[in-house]
């Protein structure tokens, strides 16, 4: 590093891209055991003395706290990928640092910079046709195919969430609003006995030793009303000049959250009436008065429930979110067929079921073990299953698609001009690699299997792929290469927090 002054710091000409090789080589290191669905699981353990076992590169990339810049850049652009596709972080990372170790010996060589970033753009061009072209109609199969593969990845034996997957995703009604999914853990039984609930499962249950655990024909309330004492925003005090004042205005106070209670008890008795019984699904909190009132009419009543369930229950239920007494009426309430509370090991959970509207489901994951792994897993592979259907088309991936890219780039260098074929070789290399690193993670032979595979032609079409994620990761990851390749300079710039706030108390 050169000093320019006594706040900045710049790299030597011609050492940045060689600091860049450097953690290039280092991440390729830390995330090629993860991939494929044979790789590692990586053991992390947080500042607080967390321990996670994850095998998911998104995790890494957010929990490891990386200096480097290069390795800011590339782990970002990961993450920023799996956030919108929910798939194809460490095939990203490989990808991208194989393709720059490779351009990196060319440059050694003495080959120009420029040169070697038009024959890549000219190479992707090629790999994105192949992919398109590559494509084929999603179907049943398909969509089992690409559930499995996306699980496997992250999970050892995904088998026993492929159909649970499946089903939430079917209960969203072409709706591909991944946030309606709801995971819940149930520290109870094993992790294969996890089940899919058609409805909505609360981690709660009714806060009154007397309120009903099982109702059926429900009229569904979803409320956001404060039905307890408060402490109010701006600042108040009573003012009272003898003790009977006081009781006067604790009263008048009690009186007010009172009859909003009463007000829905007496909603509640019209229904019974009809046949029909109330639950009351709250945002806000429910005092033990009012849910003596609410008891006593029946009224299974949950307090502080997520916000992002409420919309569920509208979504499933029907019915609006009630602000106000004033809102209370039949129009504005929800219906299922039977809402039940189940208590497992001193915990409460409320099943309801028999919802007319789809939008929403839950998926509940027991036992204690793996639960946060498990619950990322599903997340990732319900946002990238999404996006399949959406598209219509998928493709068939792994060792076998990576085989084609590097023959197609081969049969096109020839055709190519020879300062273009450059690039042409980076790429195939960069893909060489890949098929590398997974024979690998398998436990084989590279050599005999390398041969074997480049000899043989016979496919293999269990391993299905999201389009869209595979062209992304192949796409960006040429794109980040050559904005590495681009850099001449890294500059330090600027003092230190620390260093900063050291010379001003000085």
């Amino acid at each position: 590093m050169e000093s320019t002054s006594s706040e900045a710091q710049v790299t030597q000409s011609g050492q940045a891209i060689a600091i860049n090789n450097i953690c290039c080589s280092q991440l390729a290191e830390l995330f090629g055991p993860m991939f494929g669905p044979n790789g590692s699981v990586k053991a992390l353990l947080s500042g607080g003395q967390q321990l996670n076992l994850t095998k998911d590169g998104n995790s890494l990339c957010k929990d490891i706290q990386f200096t480097h810049p290069t390795s800011i850049l590339i782990t970002r652009t990961a993450s920023s990928l799996y956030n919108s596709n929910g798939d194809g972080t460490i095939a990203f990372i490989l990808l991208a640092c194989e393709c720059f170790k490779e351009a990196y010996k060319y440059y050694c060589e003495g080959t120009s910079l420029p040169l070697v970033i038009n024959s890549l753009q000219l190479a992707l061009k090629d790999v994105s046709e192949l992919i398109q072209n590559s494509a084929v109609p999603l179907s049943d199969k398909t969509l089992r195919q690409l559930v499995f593969t996306s699980l496997s990845t992250k999970v050892r034996n995904p088998g026993f969430l492929v159909d649970i997957v499946l089903k939430a995703m079917a209960s969203l009604n072409r709706s591909f609003d991944t946030n309606m999914i709801e995971i819940l853990k149930m520290e109870e039984g094993d992790i294969a006995d996890s089940i899919f609930v058609d409805g909505l499962v609360l981690d709660h249950g009714g806060r009154h030793y007397t309120m009903p655990t099982h109702v059926e024909n429900v009229c569904v309330l979803t409320a956001n009303m404060s039905l307890e004492y408060e402490k109010p925003e701006v600042n108040a005090e009573f003012c009272y000049s003898s003790a009977q004042q006081r009781e006067q205005l604790a009263l008048s106070e009690r009186e007010f959250i009172a009859e909003k209670a009463k007000k829905i008890a007496d909603l509640a008795n019209t229904l019974k009436r009809e046949g029909k019984a109330l639950v009351l699904i709250n945002e806000k909190g429910i005092d033990p008065y009012s849910l003596e009132i609410l008891a006593n009419a029946g009224v299974l009543a949950l307090r502080r429930a997520k916000r992002r369930n409420l919309e569920r229950l509208v979504n499933m239920c029907g019915g609006k979110l009630v602000t106000q007494v004033s809102q209370l009426c039949k129009e504005n309430l929800g219906f299922c067929q039977k809402v039940t509370v189940k208590t497992i090991n001193e915990n409460k959970y409320t099943f309801i079921e028999g919802t007319p509207l789809k939008g929403s489901c839950t998926i509940l994951l027991r036992g204690d073990s793996d639960y946060e792994r498990i619950s990322r897993s599903i997340k990732g592979t319900v946002n990238s299953l999404a996006i399949a259907i959406q598209t219509k088309c998928c493709i068939y991936g792994g060792i076998d698609l990576y085989k084609s890219i590097i023959t197609t780039l081969n049969e096109k260098m020839q055709n190519v001009h020879h300062s273009d074929a450059v690039g042409y070789k980076i790429l195939s290399r960069a893909f060489e690699g890949l098929i590398k690193t997974l024979l690998r993670n398998d436990d084989k032979n590279i050599n005999e299997e390398l041969v074997r595979l480049f000899r043989e032609n016979e496919p293999d079409q269990n391993v299905v792929e999201n389009i869209k994620v595979v062209n992304s990761c192949i796409t960006n990851a040429v794109i980040t290469t050559i904005n590495l390749l681009m850099c001449d300079e890294i500059i330090l710039a600027g003092k230190s927090i620390n260093q900063g706030s050291k010379g001003t108390e000085q």
